[in-house]
């Protein structure tokens, strides 16, 4: 829910009195925002403290997947379905990148962190995606790499 409070909210985080005056809030700015809170919360993430253990629920409730979705992984050209079942996989990879890449993080503005840990939850070399896509090439043998694997349906295969 978009509300008066929120929008104040807004305005504080990316320019306070003086600043550019938001006048509508997009979609995932409240998520965005509180994420945003929860790392500046967080003293150091190199020591568990109580703003270390709301980051990490934050995270995992704002950034991981909840439902299927759809991601094309880095370096890919080709889709993979996510589920919510490779949150923790993306909350171990939003966590790895976080503890090399902390003073960037903290200089980044709300929604471009929300959109950086997102595409390194589910696009990254580490994420949910390079997981789900081995999830599917499980005990395939002999195959070389770069070599393109095609599925096809095993009726329309000639059983001569």
């Amino acid at each position: 829910m978009r509300t008066a409070q929120n929008l104040d909210r807004v305005n504080e985080l990316i320019g306070g009195t003086g600043g550019p005056v938001a006048t509508h809030v997009i979609p995932g700015e409240e998520d965005a925002c509180a994420l945003w809170d929860a790392l500046r919360s967080c003293p150091t993430l190199t020591r568990e403290s109580p703003g270390w253990k709301h980051l990490w629920i934050t995270a995992w409730s704002v950034v991981c997947t909840t439902a299927l979705s759809d991601v094309v992984p880095l370096g890919s050209t080709a889709r993979v379905s996510v589920t919510r079942e490779y949150g923790s996989i993306e909350l171990l990879a939003i966590f790895d990148w976080l503890l090399t890449h902390e003073s960037f993080a903290r200089q980044l503005p709300p929604v471009d962190l929300y959109r950086k840990l997102r595409t390194i939850a589910t696009r990254s070399s580490k994420g949910s995606g390079r997981a789900a896509r081995a999830d599917l090439l499980h005990g395939l043998t002999h195959v070389p790499a770069g070599l393109p694997i095609r599925w096809v349906d095993v009726e329309g295969i000639d059983a001569s």
